[in-house]
């Protein structure tokens, strides 16, 4: 049994130009169980709203090449199967071209050209009252190429330290900094999930422990080799006393600083578990009322980062980060119907 399905989505906003998002599907059902589905589609984005609105207020006609959206071609495979009752494992492959495009302050620019290869692959276990389900994605970035009009050392982009030039005139001497890894930043390489509940008593409680921890953010890490490797090979026999001291002391700084960030192990990993026990009750006026005792962050090691947009100092600016505490709670609902 098989299927072919094309959509066609059409948007037409008045602070845009018109976007659409052709996609062709092709399912596949096998005889084993299984299931096998490809797609490949287009789509036209638009930059978040605040970025749109500013401009559609601005000179739109300023834009390189009357550039309005980001486009994205995407490849899609994925793969399913129930073994058993019991048992269901899905994988789904992609590939994504992307042209990115920003707001860099006056006009949307065309920033580069991406292309990344994803892969997913989750499990799914029933038995009787408990269901386990695990989970891990994993994102590279085959390429990016910035656009060589904005590569002039005084642009950034927060995308990726692999295609970069910047030249920090802040510190007592000038520093460059260029190309160095080939991951994205900001982003973990590598997302593992698991999620357990459990039902008793005719499925009034139930028993929810969720993990997840993010790891591998080589992208995020490259700028401390990207400035380590700059300061290495700066040409110091071009400096005078005087200034050789002054970018000694700038280098102490910058190694200060890595040094306090490698402390903190903050690119590695970043592990969450949660877990929560609710019980549920029906009253005699058509009312539901469900009681949760829960805990966040039961190990105490989620962070949430700032977005880093890019080194603009004489060294990479102290990564931003809030530490969630671990948190109890109580929550009380009542549902009417």
């Amino acid at each position: 049994n098989s299927q072919l399905i094309y959509a066609h989505r059409l948007d037409v906003p008045d602070i845009a130009e018109t976007m659409y998002a052709p996609r062709l599907s092709y399912i596949l059902d096998l005889p084993d169980q299984s299931t096998v589905r490809t797609s490949i589609q287009r789509s036209l984005r638009m930059m978040p709203l605040r970025a749109q609105y500013l401009y559609d207020k601005d000179d739109r006609d300023s834009s390189i090449n009357g550039i309005d959206h980001e486009k994205l071609d995407s490849l899609e495979v994925a793969y399913s199967k129930v073994f058993n009752e019991s048992t269901l494992v899905e994988v789904n492959a992609y590939y994504n071209d992307m042209d990115t495009v920003g707001y860099t302050g006056t006009k949307l620019e065309f920033l580069g050209d991406m292309q990344l290869f994803g892969i997913e692959l989750q499990a799914k276990f029933q038995w009787k009252n408990t269901t386990l389900i695990a989970n891990h994605s994993y994102l590279n970035l085959i390429d990016w190429t910035m656009n060589p009009d904005l590569r002039d050392g005084i642009n950034r982009n927060n995308i990726s330290f692999s295609d970069y030039l910047y030249t920090s005139t802040r510190g007592d001497e000038d520093i460059t900094v260029s190309n160095y890894g080939n991951s994205l930043n900001n982003w973990s390489t590598n997302s593992s999930r698991l999620i357990l509940t459990s039902h008793f008593m005719d499925r009034k409680l139930v028993t929810h422990i969720s993990a997840r921890m993010n790891w591998d953010h080589e992208g995020s890490y490259d700028e401390m080799e990207m400035f380590q490797r700059a300061y290495d090979n700066f040409n110091t026999s071009t400096l005078d006393a005087d200034a050789l001291a002054l970018f000694e002391n700038q280098r102490s700084e910058f190694e200060r600083e890595r040094a306090l960030l490698d402390a903190e192990d903050a690119y590695q990993q970043d592990l969450s578990v949660n877990a929560s026990l609710s019980y549920s009750w029906e009253t005699k006026h058509d009312s539901k009322i469900v009681a949760t005792l829960y805990a966040a962050n039961i190990l105490g090691d989620l962070k949430r980062y700032y977005v880093s947009t890019g080194s603009s100092r004489e060294y990479p600016q102290r990564l931003q980060y809030l530490e969630e505490p671990t948190s109890i709670g109580l929550r009380i609902s009542v549902k009417y119907r």
